[in-house]
C-alpha cells in the first residue's frame, strides 16, 4: 500500500517514470508481479524495474507482465556494445572478459567459481523459492530440501565446461598439426571424453537446470552438422558469458597437466601446449559467438554449425528462407586465410544438398576485409560490429 500511495503522489507531482531498483529483493515480487503493470496502466507512468535475481523477471514476464513489457537481459553483452563501452580491445580480450563489462586480464578460476554459485546458482534458487510459493521446483525439489541444488547447478557447470573442451581440443587434435603436441592433445580429449564429472544427479533434474539456464540466456543450444559423419545433426551448448568458459577451461588444462600422464613434459614444454590449448578455447569461443551473435541479431533466419572432414575449418550457415539465400562462412583464427578445401567437390556438394544452393562463401577471420578470387575476407570485428 506504501508503494501504491507513493505512485499517486508521484503521478501528482508530474512523474512519467518510475525507476524500481532491484525489486526481486522483495520475496513477494512474483506472487505481486501484475501490481506494475495494472498500476502503470491506471495512472499513466512508464515503470522501469531491475532486479539481480532475473530468472524472476523472467518468471514475472511470462506469468503476469505477459505482453505489457519489454524484457532486457544484460547477461549477455555482445561485441559491439563491449567494445562501446571499454573501446577497442580486440576480440582475443573480448573473449576472455566478454560479460563482465570490466576490462583488465582474464577473469580466474576463484571468480568464475563464485559467479556461478551467486549469480548463477542463487539466482535460480531465490527465484523458484518465491514463484509460486515454492511450488515450482519440479525435479529439483528434493535437492533443495536436502541443501544441495546449488551444489547441484555448479556440477551441471562443470559437466558444460567439459564439454566444451573435449570440443576445443578435438578442433586441435583434428587441425593440421601433425607434431609432438598432437599426440598430447588426444591424450587429453582421451581423458575428459571418458570422464563425467560430479554431476551425479538424475537427467530430470539436469534438464530443469539447463532450461533455468537457457530462460536466464546463460545457455544456447546451437543446430550443428557434422559433414564426416554422415551428416549427422546435433545440437551444441554456447554459453553467452565467455569470460566464463575460458576461465574454467584454462583451469582444466591447468589440471590436465598435473596429472601422471604428462609428468614427463617440461615446464617449457608445458608453456608451449598450454598456450597452444589457450589459442585453441579462443577459436572455439570466436565460433560460438559468431554463432550466437548472428543467431541472435537475425531471428528471420536459419543458423547452424557445420563441421567438414579432419583437418578443414569450421563454418557457419545462414540461411534466409525470405531472401531465398544461403551464406557458408568459414570460420578462421587467425589473420591468414584457410586453404580453398572448402571448394573440394565433396565438401562443397554436401553442403548445398543439406542447405541448398549456395550463395555465397565468406570467411571470417583476424585478418584485414579484403577480396581474394571473388572471394569476402572480412574481418570478424568488422562483422561483429555491423550485426
Amino acid at each position: 500500500m506504501k508503494m501504491l500511495h507513493d505512485i499517486k503522489k508521484l503521478r501528482r507531482l508530474g512523474y512519467s517514470y518510475l525507476f524500481v531498483d532491484d525489486v526481486t529483493n522483495s520475496s513477494d515480487f512474483l506472487s505481486g508481479a501484475d501490481f506494475f503493470a495494472r498500476n502503470a496502466e491506471k495512472y499513466g507512468f512508464k515503470m522501469v524495474i531491475t532486479g539481480s535475481d532475473s530468472l524472476s523477471i523472467v518468471f514475472a514476464k511470462d506469468n503476469a507482465l505477459y505482453e505489457q513489457c519489454f524484457l532486457l537481459s544484460t547477461t549477455f553483452i555482445p561485441f559491439r556494445e563491449h567494445e562501446r563501452v571499454l573501446g577497442p580491445k580486440g576480440i582475443d580480450e573480448y573473449l576472455t572478459i566478454a560479460g563482465t563489462m570490466n576490462p583488465g586480464p582474464a577473469k580466474t578460476r576463484k571468480s568464475s567459481k563464485e559467479y556461478i554459485s551467486v549469480s548463477v546458482a542463487e539466482n535460480i534458487q531465490n527465484s523458484l523459492e518465491n514463484y509460486r510459493y515454492g511450488g515450482y521446483f519440479n525435479n529439483t525439489g528434493d535437492l533443495h530440501e536436502d541443501g544441495k541444488l546449488i551444489d547441484a547447478i555448479c556440477d551441471v557447470a562443470d559437466e558444460f565446461t567439459r564439454q566444451f573442451l573435449v570440443r576445443a581440443l578435438d578442433a586441435s587434435v583434428m587441425s593440421e598439426r601433425k607434431d609432438i603436441h598432437a599426440e598430447i592433445f588426444s591424450g587429453m580429449l582421451k581423458i575428459l571424453s571418458s570422464t563425467r564429472y560430479r554431476c551425479r544427479v538424475g537427467e530430470n533434474v539436469v534438464w530443469d537446470i539447463r532450461l533455468y539456464l537457457k530462460e536466464m540466456g546463460v545457455l544456447y543450444e546451437m543446430n550443428c552438422f557434422e559433414i564426416s559423419n554422415h551428416c549427422e545433426e546435433k545440437t551444441v551448448d554456447v554459453t553467452s558469458l565467455q569470460w566464463l568458459g575460458y576461465a574454467r577451461a584454462a583451469h582444466l588444462i591447468e589440471n590436465l597437466l598435473k596429472r601422471s600422464e604428462f609428468a614427463y613434459l617440461s615446464a617449457e614444454e608445458k608453456d608451449i601446449v598450454r598456450g597452444e590449448l589457450l589459442d585453441s578455447i579462443k577459436a572455439t569461443l570466436m565460433e560460438d559467438t559468431a554463432l550466437l551473435e548472428t543467431k541472435l541479431a537475425k531471428p528471420a533466419a536459419r543458423v547452424w554449425g557445420l563441421s567438414a572432414t579432419a583437418g578443414e575449418p569450421h563454418c557457419m550457415v545462414v540461411k534466409d528462407k525470405e531472401n531465398s539465400t544461403v551464406f557458408v562462412y568459414e570460420l578462421v583464427h587467425g589473420e591468414r586465410g584457410p586453404s580453398n578445401r572448402f571448394g573440394a567437390l565433396h565438401m562443397y556438394s554436401e553442403t548445398e544438398r543439406i542447405f541448398g544452393k549456395i550463395t555465397e562463401r565468406r570467411v571470417l577471420y583476424l585478418g584485414e576485409t579484403t577480396d581474394t578470387r571473388g572471394t569476402p575476407y572480412i574481418n570478424v570485428e568488422e562483422y561483429l560490429r555491423s550485426l
